[in-house]
This record gives C-alpha cells, structure tokens and sequence, in this order.
C-alpha cells in the first residue's frame, strides 16, 4: 500500500498537535529537510515532519524559515530532538490508524 501523505496530515491536524518547542495549539507542519544530517534519506520526506506554530514555522524572529536552520538547531531545538519528534509522530500513526485498518481488512 502506498503511503497517503494527505490522510497522514489530516490526521496530524486533527489530532490535538500542539507546537514542539512552545505548546500553542495552532500549528502547521514543517517538513524537516536538512538532508547534510539525514543521510541516503530524500530530501523531503512526507513522514518527516513536526508540528509548529506560525511563529516557530514561518512568522516569527525565532521561526526555522527565518533564521537559517543551524541557528534554529541550536537556539531553539536541535535537529535530532527535532528528528525524534517527527518519528516518534509518525509511529503514533501508524499504532492508531495504519495497524486498525489492516486488523480491519482482516476481518
């Protein structure tokens, strides 16, 4: 089965997310792309993304697409807590949804 980044994202949204470094609840998704730390991986890679909010993602002095990302990585959250994170979103995904619709299909 091919992965549905659509449905993974509505999930994401509807799921309570709140920003990974300050807990506001409006959020976007940023896709962490930094492939220099993320080896023999695609550069932008659907599961690999991490709830922030407006101000952290793109509208504030301390928003990864304002500063440049290593400043980021080391003023605001560092690119492994990042990358942790990320995976450990994807795996509550794949426990609640992706494993529910296979014991589903097995029925």
């Amino acid at each position: 089965m091919d992965f549905d980044h659509k449905r993974y994202f509505k999930y994401l949204h509807e799921s309570y997310l709140c920003c990974a470094v300050c807990r506001n609840p409006n959020i976007e998704l940023h896709h962490i792309t930094d492939i220099n730390e993320i080896p023999n991986e695609p550069r932008r890679d659907h599961k690999r993304v991490i709830s922030l909010c407006p101000e952290h993602h793109r509208l504030g002095k301390n928003a990864i697409h304002i500063m440049s990302k290593d400043n980021f990585y080391k003023k605001v959250m560092p690119l492994h807590k990042m990358l942790e994170f990320s995976k450990n979103l994807f795996n509550r995904y794949e426990k609640n949804v992706l494993n529910h619709n296979k014991k589903i299909k097995g029925k």
